[in-house]
């Protein structure tokens, strides 16, 4: 399974195109999902920067010459089955929401990680997930505040169909980045990482733009600088360097079932019927695409060599399995 949110939330910052580009993942109506930007910052693995040279790359080059990759296999992923949701788990899931029986508009997702106790959804939803296992679906009963941001939504009652996918210690996203801070790096390709960088600064203008503030300004304003700015590019880079070394060392292609997964998954985010149109479009720079296919053949990888995790004494008493 794919993480749609960390890849929705990740590309539509990195945009700044708006909500409206970006699907019902990256804030639902049983969201209350805080700053994108800061999402975005901790989805880079928060790999840092340092002075690495950098290099063309030329035919022939293999990803192992620019990265040495940390071992990927054998990672703690998902708990056994019968493990019982506790707070702190991650649970991937789907949900379709529905007033008086009829579905709304942002009440439904498919493969969904939601942190049990993060507060992200909406009062009583996380809550009435503890206890239940992989499998199962759940009718969570919740109540829209007063306040919310939907007129058509607030103060209803609804319901939300869940059904539970995984249970995870450690999702693949969060094990890629613990990867790539584990890996090491010998050299950046130059065209890739001025790509990046490029990217980066795009986001910052446009964004500084819509505030209707130059550039410098909008840096100032929220503390800032270039190099700040190259600073998160290089962590993106890296994480695009390790999800590329890895597709490369397992020999993926294009006819393989992980790459077409995986792009059948970034299409649905943007309801696009293929990459180029995509890029064609405007939707997302070529950078971008690559990545998140990328990624995603990545998270699959890691996934498909994961070993089950184990719960210890950091983790709730709901915890345990059945027998």
């Amino acid at each position: 399974m794919k993480r749609k949110k960390v890849m929705v939330v990740l590309m539509c910052a990195a945009m700044a195109l708006g909500t409206a580009a970006c699907g019902s993942n990256s804030k639902s109506a049983a969201s209350s999902a805080g700053s994108v930007v800061t999402e975005t910052e901790s989805t880079a693995a928060n790999a840092g920067t340092d002075s690495i040279a950098t290099e063309s790359m030329v035919a022939g080059d293999e990803w192992s010459d620019y990265v040495t990759l940390a071992d990927y296999k054998g990672q703690a992923l998902a708990y056994a089955d019968g493990t019982k949701i506790a707070n702190g788990m991650t649970v991937n899931i789907d949900y379709v929401g529905k007033i008086d029986g009829t579905a709304f508009d942002g009440g439904t997702a498919s493969d969904y990680d939601l942190t049990i106790g993060s507060g992200t959804f909406i009062d009583g939803f996380e809550d009435q997930l503890v206890g239940h296992t992989k499998g199962e679906t759940v009718d969570v009963k919740v109540t829209f505040p007063d306040s919310y941001a939907s007129t058509d939504l607030a103060g209803k009652d609804a319901v939300f169909t869940v059904t539970i996918n995984k249970v995870y210690k450690t999702t693949p996203g969060e094990a890629l980045s613990n990867i790539v801070s584990k890996s090491d790096f010998q050299k950046y390709p130059e065209q890739l990482q001025e790509s990046w960088r490029s990217y980066w600064s795009a986001y910052v203008e446009q964004t500084a733009a819509n505030y209707s503030m130059t550039t410098s300004d909008y840096l100032s304003q929220v503390g800032k600088t270039q190099d700040d700015i190259n600073e998160m590019a290089d962590s993106y880079l890296k994480t695009d360097m390790v999800s590329r070394a890895i597709v490369q060392k397992e020999g993926i292609t294009e006819n393989d079932d992980i790459y077409k997964n995986a792009v059948k998954s970034v299409l649905a985010n943007y309801n696009a019927n293929s990459l180029d149109d995509l890029v064609s479009q405007g939707t997302v720079p070529q950078v971008a695409a690559d990545y998140m296919v990328s990624y995603s053949e990545a998270e699959a990888v890691i996934e498909k060599y994961s070993v089950a995790a184990v719960a210890d004494a950091t983790d709730s008493s709901a915890a345990s399995t059945e027998s």
